[in-house]
């Protein structure tokens, strides 16, 4: 590799604003604070009323015998008949929180709390991102020019080397 050909580098900004689209513990981050917002709707979720249904079908066999005196009867009139019925039940309840000392507003103000620490813990990420990101630029920066310098310290010393020959010789 040559180090006196320069890359193309993109500025500190750019570098900054790829690192804050693309970086996976920004979208982890937010993720966090998406899913905080979703605790606070189920905890508010207490507050609005219930509505539930139930269905049940049973299907039951049942015999019975009866005595007919009619002519087609054998035995004595005794006829047996075997029947299935179906029996279906279904509920609808629907319930509504009155009161629950305070239980579901604590619920709320906790998840609001989680969420907005869960959103500074992002910024914080963003934040440490941006610094690493600088650290990086910076550090490029100052090993490229330390390049530069050892590329001109060769330079200086092969210019020595060959005064040093000319003059032995």
């Amino acid at each position: 590799a040559d180090l006196g050909t320069p890359r193309v580098v993109s500025t500190l900004d750019e570098c900054v604003s790829i690192a804050l689209t693309r970086h996976p513990r920004i979208g982890t981050a937010d993720s966090g604070v998406e899913a905080g917002r979703a605790r606070i709707g189920q905890a508010r979720a207490g507050y609005l009323p219930q509505l539930s249904g139930d269905w049940a079908t049973t299907r039951q066999k049942s015999s019975f015998s009866s005595r007919t005196g009619g002519p087609s009867d054998t035995a004595g009139g005794a006829v047996s008949q075997s029947n299935a019925f179906n029996f279906h039940q279904g509920s609808v309840s629907l319930s509504q929180t009155l009161f629950d000392f305070g239980q579901t507003f604590a619920a709320i103000r906790a998840a609001q709390a989680r969420t907005d620490s869960l959103a500074a813990d992002a910024d914080a990420t963003r934040q440490q991102i941006v610094l690493e990101v600088k650290q990086s630029y910076f550090g490029l920066l100052a090993a490229r020019r330390l390049a530069a310098v050892a590329e001109e310290t060769v330079r200086s010393n092969e210019q020595q080397l060959a005064l040093a020959r000319g003059r032995n010789e």
